[in-house]
């Protein structure tokens, strides 16, 4: 089996394609989506104590629904998005356009995962916050 790890993911898939036998990568959801008729997910096992011969029924298959769900969290990435004080307001309205329908529309259209209604809320709200009150000072 070989292993090759990249930042480009698109490169990932271009490499698992092109090798000969057992050929392993990471890559996003993404990239997945476009080479879904290529490539396989792997299920992983979400159990943090016991491995997969002790706890073959907690294999979590990635997708959108396990995504956001929040079952699928063993290799997921949080996005932090830091900006200073005096361009808040331009950053929270790019963040609102984001957080909005429109903006989950082209979230998925692009192959990444909306956000649920509560998790959109959630953003929203400290958006909203962040407006009133900045965290940095």
């Amino acid at each position: 089996c070989r292993y090759r790890s990249s930042v480009v993911g698109g490169e990932i898939m271009n490499w698992i394609n092109e090798g000969a036998g057992e050929v392993i990568g990471f890559s996003g959801l993404a990239h997945l989506a476009e080479h879904d008729h290529e490539v396989v997910p792997v299920p992983i096992s979400a159990d943090p104590r016991l491995g997969h011969k002790d706890t073959p029924s907690a294999f979590i298959t990635p997708n959108a629904d396990s995504i956001v769900d929040g079952s699928y969290a063993v290799f997921s990435r949080t996005l932090f998005v830091n900006a200073r004080n005096e361009v808040f307001p331009k950053v929270a309205e790019f963040l609102t356009f984001g957080l909005s329908d429109a903006g989950q529309q082209l979230v998925t259209k692009v192959g990444y995962v909306a956000l649920n209604r509560r998790q959109q809320a959630e953003m929203q709200a400290r958006v909203w916050r962040g407006q009133r009150s900045p965290v940095i000072k």
